[in-house]
């Protein structure tokens, strides 16, 4: 299914793996509807997604490299920018379930009123806004997510 679909969004469980076993290291768990499938990093890549416009990461880990190898740049986050999705947003480091709902629906709200071109501008306007509000104001509630890409 993603490879027909120009946006992407997956807000679940990810976990890094280890060195040994890179491309299958990452994998995100979409355990509600499919009965806890996995998609490793070696199942994009074998994938082209020549629809692709948008990647929205809302799991933990999603544009974080391994520890053990700071100089190597595969994560879930690189990967689907490497099979076709020309903007991907994803996260640092661990989040909580309360931290990505309000920058999610702030960031779709912006993209649907002002397009997908400046997707950049639109996280970094979202995340302003975050900042200025008293229940989002601490930079771990939103510092995590970062965007590569057009």
């Amino acid at each position: 299914a993603l490879p027909n679909h120009s946006w992407a969004h997956f807000s679940c469980h990810g976990s890094r793996g280890t060195p040994q076993e890179p491309l299958s290291s990452y994998a995100v768990t979409l355990s509600s509807w499919l009965h806890n499938a996995h998609l490793s990093l070696l199942k994009i890549l074998e994938m082209r997604l020549p629809n692709g416009e948008l990647a929205f990461l809302a799991a933990c880990h999603s544009a974080a490299g391994e520890p053990e190898t700071p100089d190597e740049a595969l994560s879930l986050f690189v990967t689907l920018q490497f099979c076709g999705f020309p903007r991907v947003i994803g996260t640092l480091w661990e989040m909580t379930d309360d931290d990505g709902p309000p920058l999610v629906e702030r960031f779709y709200e912006h993209i649907l009123r002002y397009g997908i071109e400046d997707s950049a501008n639109e996280l970094n306007l979202t995340i302003k806004s975050l900042q200025h509000n008293s229940e989002t104001a601490d930079p771990r509630r939103w510092a995590t997510f970062v965007h590569i890409g057009v």
